[in-house]
């Protein structure tokens, strides 16, 4: 299980959930993000081993928000070992004024078409911007944004 420390730059690992008893689970593992500072989304993708986060920044600068998209996670995570740092060398980042990614809240991946799907609630009142994970400049162009008012989550059904 991986679940993002809400308004932090880590994510935390927790290694077979089900099989535990008891009520409160043991941190397995947690790493930080180099470079990020609020992070709120988080999606995996197990086929293309795939991490993307989203990261508010500023709650209050609607104009700031950016994805972190971390491919080969599992050999990255391995590398930094237990409570390590990813390191900017290790991800990719989007961000800038031509992604429009104000308060990206969700974040969700379909490895069949490459495209990366954010809830930003800043955007419109609420958007589902659009990226293709292939074409993830730093300032990328959205390849599309869908006004959809008070978005804050995702489910994206294959």
């Amino acid at each position: 299980l991986y679940a993002v420390n809400d308004n932090t730059n880590r994510v935390t690992i927790f290694n077979n959930v089900f099989s535990r008893t008891g009520q409160i689970l043991a941190i397995d593992n947690q790493i930080v993000i180099e470079g990020a500072t609020n992070l709120k989304g988080l999606t995996y993708d197990v086929d293309t081993d795939v991490l993307i986060l989203t990261d508010v920044r500023n709650q209050f600068n609607d104009s700031d928000g950016a994805i972190f998209v971390i491919d080969d996670f599992t050999t990255k995570l391995n590398a930094v070992g237990p409570f390590g740092v990813i390191l900017p060398s290790m991800y990719r980042k989007i961000e800038g004024s031509n992604t429009t990614l104000g308060t990206p809240l969700d974040v969700q991946y379909n490895s069949q078409t490459g495209m990366i799907y954010v809830a930003d609630r800043s955007s419109q009142s609420g958007s589902v911007i659009t990226f293709d994970i292939r074409n993830t400049g730093t300032n990328a162009t959205p390849l599309s944004t869908r006004q959809v008012r008070g978005v804050s989550s995702l489910y994206l059904k294959k």
